[in-house]
């Protein structure tokens, strides 16, 4: 099972579908301090790890949140990490450092492939138009087809 580093976003937006159960089906997942006090709570699959290196998050600070640089962070200390992000400068960042990098529309997608949900369009419509997650157009479109369901 791959190794997921998550910020916040990504959990909050399949909590809110009641699709937070899809993660520890598809992913070990890990989170740093404050990605964990961002979303309230620490599911009992989700492994709160500290960030080794403080400075590193704080060189990060200067572009990102507290939890998407603590994320970033972690995950580059973990070796084939991949890291759990929507937010686009978070991602710009993340890919910049050449870390692999998926979002919440990514874990739908896998999901599907893993026969955990039957199809992406309703859950990835919730998300978009009732949760508030914002992806362009361009996104949303290259899900469905990838999903077969455009």
């Amino acid at each position: 099972m791959d190794l997921v580093v998550t910020d916040t976003t990504p959990l909050i937006a399949l909590d809110r579908v009641g699709h937070l159960y899809l993660l520890p089906a598809l992913f070990d997942v890990v989170a740093p301090p404050t990605v964990v006090s961002e979303f309230g709570r620490r599911p009992p699959w989700l492994r709160e790890r500290p960030v080794p290196d403080p400075s590193r998050v704080t060189a990060l600070l200067e572009t990102l949140d507290r939890g998407e640089a603590e994320a970033i962070a972690l995950a580059e200390s973990l070796p084939n990490a991949r890291l759990l992000i929507d937010e686009r400068k978070g991602r710009r960042v993340a890919t910049s450092l050449n870390l692999r990098v998926t979002g919440t529309a990514g874990v739908l997608l896998a999901a599907k492939g893993a026969n955990l949900v039957p199809h992406v369009r309703p859950l990835f419509d919730a998300l978009v138009d009732d949760r508030g997650l914002h992806l362009s157009t361009a996104l949303r479109l290259a899900t469905l087809r990838e999903a077969g369901e455009a």
